[in-house]
C-alpha cells in the first residue's frame, strides 16, 4: 500500500481539493497534481480525479503554484 506522507498545519488549499502527498507516484483514482523533492526524497502531490476534473488547467496551475510554494517554505524550514 503507497505510504501517505502526513504533515502539521498543511496548507488549507490540501483540505480543500482533497490533495495528498504520497512517496510513490500512482494512487488509483488520483492523478498527480505535482512532484516536489527534499534531500531525502520526492513527494508525489496527488488529487482525486473527480476534482481534477472540475477544474480547468488555469485554477490546476494555480494550485501546483500554491503547493509548490508551501514546499518549499517547509523545506527550507526544516
Amino acid at each position: 500500500m503507497p505510504e501517505a506522507l502526513i504533515y502539521e498545519n498543511p496548507p488549507g488549499i490540501l483540505l480543500q481539493y482533497q490533495i495528498e502527498p504520497f512517496r510513490e507516484e500512482y494512487i488509483p483514482s488520483s492523478i498527480v497534481l505535482c512532484r516536489e523533492q527534499s534531500n531525502e526524497y520526492e513527494v508525489f502531490f496527488q488529487i482525486p480525479i473527480p476534482v481534477a476534473q472540475k477544474m480547468n488547467s488555469v485554477e490546476l496551475d494555480v494550485l501546483k503554484r500554491e503547493v509548490h510554494i508551501w514546499w518549499q517554505a517547509k523545506v527550507n524550514s526544516e
